[in-house]
């Protein structure tokens, strides 16, 4: 069964229930109960109650809703999950539980390290990159490592965040910078420490990969 709006011709095809290939019309079709956004190649295919998207490169993605808050989930060919939340944004699935990602406060500061009013932050995105946000005081600091991630947030090779700053209380000629290791120690390096009223911003993005 095809289904054509306005009319029967190729690019006009809405819905489909069948194991054909091509339409009569030539339109590419999947196997099952599929509905299709006209005239293009993106389409939506309906399988044993749940919703599989697939590019022009017949990438497979399956949608289903989460029951604990209606958001939609996308499941990659990976496995890898993210979800559109009712108010319209894309989040990660947070790698300890079954819900939509969120901001983590970090707490526990090695060697002496304070946070500031800022208090660093951290989240998994949903195109599989880190974000990292605040501002730690070195003031106390007694080693450049501050904190150390979670395993799921670890990038494979060491990370240099080069967006860091600080306030006036760096001596002049230094360049504060951050650093995530593959242990997921996360350093302030290219400032002396302790240096009292240094206020270090660790904002920035790294990959996993």
């Amino acid at each position: 069964m095809f289904v054509y709006d306005p009319s029967i011709a190729n690019g006009n095809l809405i819905a489909s229930i069948t194991d054909s290939l091509t339409s009569p019309t030539g339109d590419t079709t999947l196997a099952g109960i599929t509905s299709y956004k006209k005239g293009t190649t993106a389409h939506v295919q309906i399988i044993n109650q749940n919703i599989n998207l697939q590019d022009e490169s017949s990438v497979s993605w399956t949608i289903a809703a989460d029951t604990t808050s209606a958001d939609l989930v996308i499941l990659t060919p990976g496995g890898k999950k993210i979800f559109l939340t009712q108010a319209g944004f894309w989040n990660a699935l947070d790698p300890a539980s079954s819900v939509p990602e969120t901001w983590h406060t970090m707490s526990g500061f090695l060697n002496s390290w304070a946070a500031t009013g800022n208090t660093p932050r951290y989240q998994l995105l949903p195109d599989g990159n880190v974000q990292i946000d605040g501002a730690m005081d070195a003031t106390n600091a007694t080693a450049s490592t501050f904190f150390t991630m979670p395993a799921a947030y670890r990038p494979v090779s060491t990370t240099k965040l080069w967006a860091s700053g600080a306030n006036g209380g760096v001596p002049a000629g230094q360049s504060p910078f951050t650093q995530v290791a593959t242990s997921g120690s996360i350093a302030v390096l290219g400032l002396t420490l302790p240096t009292a009223g240094a206020h270090v911003t660790i904002s920035g993005i790294y990959t996993l990969t």
